[in-house]
């Protein structure tokens, strides 16, 4: 089955080599990469264009500069194909990802949209692995509390559940979750595969590391909108002191890393726990 690969890229010269080797050796190929660069000052169009004679690649250039969501909706009114998938153009696929996506959406007609696991690095080096919900149940749980578990750059799904869905550009980086939102109040069904798929490279410049209080506050406010979930504002701070000193955990490499991941403990023990019955699962 055919899909397109959306992106919205901004000044990730030094990690497109990745991201589009990554696909070429990719056991199951995109139909067409499509990816709008948000007027790049660096090379990134000069090292897309490169790849063009190995990929089909829809580039899109933008004149000015008008952010990451709205790329996004130009990457996504360019689908062709049945099936699109998300990656971001500084981070790279496992060989397997497309192909195992593909295998489970065809296998499971009932689930729209199905992402997987996520590895952290930094700097080349492996730190760890995401720990999301797998089965759709469990998923709408944690998403109408409020909370992520199902990752963006992780995605493969049908193109038909993207219809009447606009990303917001105030939202970012938050604005994932009002996708996942929609979804649900569509009755579309999802999933995540529990293999670590998609490398996500942790560095200063990423969209996700640029976290800020309204962003956390807005996924709240999304939660009552969509669902009637209320949050106290003392339990938005908590989330959002998890999620800003867990994220400064996996970008310091000196020994303030554990005071940070400490910090983030205290502030949502509740993962620590889940992190560990998961483990237990496992082994």
């Amino acid at each position: 089955m055919e899909f397109d690969i959306i992106s919205a890229n901004f000044n990730n010269e030094s990690y497109l080599d990745s991201y589009f080797k990554s696909i070429i050796n990719s056991d199951l190929q995109p139909k067409t990469v499509i990816i709008v660069d948000d007027t790049s000052t660096d090379k990134s169009v000069e090292v897309i264009k490169k790849y063009s004679s190995s990929l089909d690649i829809n580039l899109i250039l933008n004149t000015t500069n008008i952010g990451f969501a709205n790329s996004l909706n130009k990457a996504m009114d360019e689908i062709k194909s049945p099936y699109f998938a998300r990656l971001d153009p500084d981070d790279y696929v496992h060989v397997e990802r497309f192909r195992k996506q593909m295998e489970f959406l065809k296998l499971n007609p009932s689930i729209d949209l199905v992402g997987s696991n996520i590895e952290y690095v930094r700097n080349g080096v492996r730190l760890m692995d995401s720990n999301v919900d797998h089965d759709h149940k469990a998923i709408a749980a944690s998403l109408k509390s409020g909370i992520m578990t199902i990752i963006h750059g992780s995605i493969m799904g049908k193109s038909k559940i993207l219809q009447g869905f606009r990303y917001k550009q105030e939202l970012v980086p938050a604005e994932d979750y009002e996708f996942f939102c929609f979804l649900l109040s569509k009755n579309r069904k999802l999933a995540n595969l529990i293999d670590a798929l998609t490398m996500v490279n942790i560095h200063i410049s990423s969209v996700s590391n640029d976290l800020k209080f309204e962003a956390v506050k807005y996924r709240f406010e999304l939660a009552n909108q969509y669902f009637g979930t209320s949050k106290k504002d003392s339990q938005i701070m908590r989330e959002f002191l998890h999620l800003k000193y867990y994220r400064r955990y996996m970008f310091e490499a000196t020994y303030k890393k554990y005071c940070y991941l400490l910090i983030s403990i205290i502030n949502k023990p509740s993962k620590l726990i889940k992190r560990f019955m998961s483990y237990f699962k496992e082994h």
